[in-house]
């Protein structure tokens, strides 16, 4: 059972269960948070995208083209290396 706290305002005495501080989130526990998020909004955990950038690689490499002009030719491409990127980023910071 939780234990209440009693406190009075305005003469009414309310009960309610006591707050619970955490303690603030590190540095490292911050930049996996932010890539549990971007990974759940776009619905692309580490293991599909790494795939489809691969697979996406592989098929510009056997029609001629770098990584470079590939995200040029496909936008698609570009978003998701643009997202891998930025995930790459915070985790150097764990």
């Amino acid at each position: 059972m939780i234990d209440l706290v009693e406190t009075e305002q305005g003469g009414v005495v309310i009960l309610q269960p006591p707050v619970i501080v955490s303690a603030p989130l590190t540095a490292s526990e911050m930049a996996q948070a932010q890539i549990d998020a971007l990974e759940r909004q776009y619905l692309m955990p580490r293991v599909v995208r790494e795939s489809l950038i691969a697979q996406a690689e592989e098929r510009g490499a056997a029609l001629g083209y770098t990584p470079a002009q590939l995200a040029v030719k496909n936008k698609g491409y570009a978003g998701l290396k643009a997202l891998d990127t930025q995930i790459a980023a915070l985790r150097a910071q764990l």
